[in-house]
């Protein structure tokens, strides 16, 4: 008899809400990246060669601050524009001498210099006092007895700075020195490149304003070398002045970009282009002097199967977790399976762009039922496997609360699990100090309106009363944002226990702030049998720090929905108590935590992965275990 192949599973409601998330849109309705609005999801691969081709030339400027040009060639959709959000995530991380600047396509054919001017002081953070007081660093040698004045560091730096540079060297000097906030506040307006009237330019003893041509130049020198960083200007889509305003918008922009690397020390100017595009330039525009100082072509690389996976996998995590703060679904690959990625690499040709668009397209299908099988779960097979793998590269941060019971150290993640636990645990402890006899159930399975099966994370019996109380809390990643979508579906969970008679009342722990049209008309329907507690992460600690020995606020505030004659005001702790106050929700069992369908127990990478916030795999039944699982 052949083996039987083991399948992914998840309830019933579960599907039904990521499935429903995802009708409200996916992470693949954006398609384009834009050099206004920062790209989340980098596959390094494809562009690994551009990279190092940049870096060479970055690392030979750092050294020598001589201007180099890097050309970044491709077909539309190739990711030119989401190079330069691959660059700000380096600077960003290596915080190095060097910042990138993205430069869009001109607004208009003339006034090319201020344009890129302004996208500098819009990128670059105190731009203005980093360059002013290094020219006073600089140039303000010692004077009088409280040091130089205003005029005495003019004097001094405008010798080195002749012509129309006189006037930016005055004004920045002006900006960092001058006492009088109104002066102060004109030569910043002055530099920032605002209209001037005569009188105003008399009062900073100016004779130009920095909309020039030659003034913008000068600033733009004399900012690159005082900056006392290489700047990387990102000239992206270099064929939209010619498209836009004609052949001689597109000459008058790529002269701006040769005097810049004419004229300019510490810079490293990339350009990206279409390649048709790009091939006209070069043969009809560039001279011979530009072409022989010019680095590398450089050509990004086509998808391929294993990086449009990659990016898929890596955007439905970031999609659950960081937008719609829900945990991952048991399978990493939902809605789709692993057999769409060769039938999306084959129809776009490895093309990002059209990669994502292929794949929205599937999603659509499977969701709304246009052609492809409704929802189903795959078998774990490799491509699963890998997935997972990739989720556990990504690390994301995970909270936790650290516990010691006697000699032993244990750490336990901030999640709805841990939580529920830790709320049951709060209502039995406190039930124990007042002699309550309780009967708990954990992950308690009902069928609901429709049959479908649902769970709870408890429910707790009242045995004086014989009342059943159910305890539910959302499936969510942090309990400082809102519930969502996920804390209507827990809402509905807990009412249809209650329509149902699996429960008399219900207690249901969310996110502060958790709001929405859905969730506030189906618990206003419920409020007579259902007590809301709110939590923020901080109190989500200390509920489970608490909940063994001396309950929370929040602890004692849920079991006073079960005994309302409990205070929420906690007794003085003993010294036994503030010795033990950091224990662990549930004691450690001296038994091998097990798998919940195999019972075997689990393998030191499976509790490695768990503890860590991850689903793991049983290595007998190799069926995947959620961390709620266990």
């Amino acid at each position: 008899m052949a083996e039987e192949k083991k399948k992914i599973t998840m309830m019933d409601d579960e599907i039904e809400m990521y499935t429903e998330i995802l009708k409200e849109g996916t992470p693949f309705d954006r398609f384009v990246s834009r050099g206004d609005v920062r790209d989340t999801i980098d596959i390094k691969s494809p562009r690994a060669e551009v990279e190092r081709l940049v870096r060479r030339a970055l690392r030979s400027t750092i050294a020598d601050g001589t201007p180099r040009l890097v050309p970044i060639v491709g077909i539309a959709g190739t990711g030119k524009t989401h190079f330069y959000w691959a660059l700000k995530d380096l600077e960003e991380i290596e915080e190095g001498n060097w910042v990138c600047v993205y430069v869009p396509s001109p607004p208009t054919p003339v006034r090319s210099l201020l344009h890129i001017y302004t996208c500098l002081a819009d990128e670059v953070n105190e731009l203005l006092d980093r360059v002013s007081s290094q020219i006073i660093e600089t140039y303000g040698k010692k004077g009088k007895l409280f040091g130089p004045s205003i005029k005495e560091v003019i004097n001094h730096a405008v010798k080195y700075y002749p012509g129309v540079a006189v006037d930016v060297v005055r004004a920045l000097i002006i900006y960092a020195m001058a006492k009088d906030q109104s002066l102060k506040a004109a030569a910043e307006r002055w530099l920032l490149g605002e209209n001037f009237t005569e009188e105003e330019l008399e009062k900073l003893k100016l004779n130009s304003v920095l909309e020039a041509d030659d003034v913008c130049l000068a600033t733009l020198k004399i900012f690159a070398q005082n900056l006392n960083k290489v700047i990387i200007l990102y000239f992206d889509e270099l064929e939209i002045p010619f498209r836009t305003f004609g052949p001689e918008a597109e000459i008058r922009l790529l002269e701006t970009i040769k005097r810049l690397y004419n004229e300019l020390p510490n810079i490293l100017i990339i350009t990206a282009c279409l390649e048709e595009v790009w091939n006209r330039i070069l043969n009809d525009l560039a001279d011979p002097a530009l072409k022989s100082r010019m680095e590398k072509e450089a050509h990004l690389k086509p998808f391929e199967i294993q990086d449009i996976e990659e990016f898929y996998i890596s955007a439905m995590q970031n999609f659950w977790e960081n937008e719609k703060n829900v945990p991952l679904p048991a399978d990493p690959l939902f809605p789709l399976t692993e057999k769409i990625f060769a039938d999306v690499h084959r129809k776009s040709n490895g093309n990002p762009r059209e990669s994502i668009k292929i794949i929205r397209d599937y999603m659509d299908m499977v969701l709304y039922g246009e052609g492809l099988p409704k929802l189903a779960f795959p078998e774990i097979t490799p491509s699963v496997t890998r997935a997972l793998s990739i989720l556990e590269e990504i690390k994301p941060v995970k909270s936790s609360v650290q516990m010691t019971i006697g000699s032993e150290e244990y750490v336990i993640n901030v999640n709805p699990s841990s939580v529920a636990g830790a709320a049951i645990d709060s209502i039995s402890t406190l039930a124990r100090q007042q002699n309550k006899p309780l009967e708990i159930n954990l992950a308690f399975e009902f069928k609901g309106k429709g049959g479908k099966s649902k769970k709870l994370a408890g429910i707790i019996e009242e045995k004086d009363s014989n009342q059943k109380y159910g305890i539910e809390v959302p499936s969510v990643k942090t309990f400082d944002r809102s519930g969502g979508v996920a804390a209507y579906y827990a809402a509905n969970r807990v009412i249809d226990a209650i329509t149902t008679g699996a429960i008399d009342k219900s207690i249901l722990i969310v996110p502060k702030g958790t709001a929405g049209k859905k969730y506030t008309s189906i618990i206003e329907s419920a409020s007579d049998s259902l007590t809301i507690v709110e939590l923020v992460q901080s109190e989500a600690e200390s509920l489970i720090k608490g909940a063994k020995k001396n309950p929370s606020l929040k602890g004692r505030e849920i079991a006073r929905a079960v005994f309302p004659t409990i205070s929420l005001e906690a007794p003085e702790p003993t010294a036994e108590e503030v010795a033990s106050i950091s224990e662990l929700t549930e004691a450690p069992s001296k038994a091998a935590p097990k798998c919940p369908f195999c019972q075997n127990d689990l393998t030191a990478d499976n509790l490695k992965l768990l503890n860590q916030g991850f689903n793991a795999i049983c290595s007998k039944c190799h069926k995947i275990i959620r961390v709620d699982q266990v």
